[in-house]
């Protein structure tokens, strides 16, 4: 769901991948990232703006050039121990499955990940209770980009729902509607139809997206079922690692409740 909806890299991440990960941060810029602050902002407090597909490509293609990467491409399906120590991970490619060995197991299988129930059961937080409808759209050739206020773009809120745009790389950027997951009236967003008169209606929206400025790119998409969620790392096995989303799972969409 993730990898088609919204999201930008806030400043702190944004500097410390330049500070740890300089060439990857470039071959970001050069994938058309966008540096962004808020008006008047200092640089230390700007954040960068690129889609999710476009970032995970740069990173596809800037490990396959790193010496000592050996790819696999499959499902992980488990770990292999040893009394409680990890000594490999099984991945299947189709109908095979292949045992790798490993000295340590990272798990960065997302919120979802097959790992997370079997090592580290216990989960705290709950759901955000936002839920989402948002669109990509692209500029056309030299059209300017509509009205921004910070943040990701532009974002303002109204009775119940929130709309944020965020400005993405290459000229593209999302329009997304954010609500009460509560709030069944509005799951109508989720029609194109209801969607794209909503937008219509909220002033910056409607500018950014009048058919002489920009055009749609993809699907109305809906988020829905999205969590807080904190998983302690496993305190049974000895070499497996979560990371991210697997580890921690925030919504920023008005703070993070506890």
């Amino acid at each position: 769901m993730q990898f088609h909806l919204p999201q930008m890299l806030r400043a702190p991440g944004r500097n410390l991948l330049a500070q740890r990960l300089p060439d990857l941060y470039q071959a970001f810029l050069d994938a058309g990232a966008v540096v962004a602050s808020s008006p008047g902002g200092s640089q230390l407090a700007a954040n960068l703006n690129i889609r999710r597909e476009v970032m995970e490509r740069a990173i596809w293609e800037f490990t396959s050039y790193e010496p000592g990467i050996t790819r696999v491409c499959g499902h992980a399906e488990d770990v292999v121990l040893d009394d409680d120590r990890v000594t490999g991970v099984v991945v299947s490619t189709g109908s095979t499955r292949e045992t790798i060995g490993a000295d340590l197991v990272i798990d960065a299988t997302g919120r979802a990940g097959r790992f997370a129930a079997v090592y580290r059961p216990w989960v705290e937080g709950g759901d955000s209770g936002v839920a989402y409808a948002s669109r990509l759209f692209q500029l056309r050739p030299g059209a300017d980009p509509g009205p921004m206020n910070g943040g990701p773009g532009w974002i303002a809120e109204h009775d119940g729902f929130l709309d944020i745009i965020f400005v993405h790389d290459a000229g593209t950027f999302s329009v997304l509607l954010a609500r009460l997951a509560t709030d069944r009236e509005l799951t109508a967003l989720r029609d194109e139809t209801a969607y794209t008169t909503a937008l219509s209606l909220l002033p910056a929206a409607a500018e950014w997206t009048d058919p002489a400025r920009a055009y749609p790119i993809d699907k109305v998409r809906a988020g829905a079922g999205l969590v807080n969620h904190y998983r302690p790392q496993t305190r049974d096995v000895t070499g497996l690692l979560a990371i991210g989303d697997a580890l921690c799972t925030t919504n920023p969409t008005g703070g993070r409740p506890a």
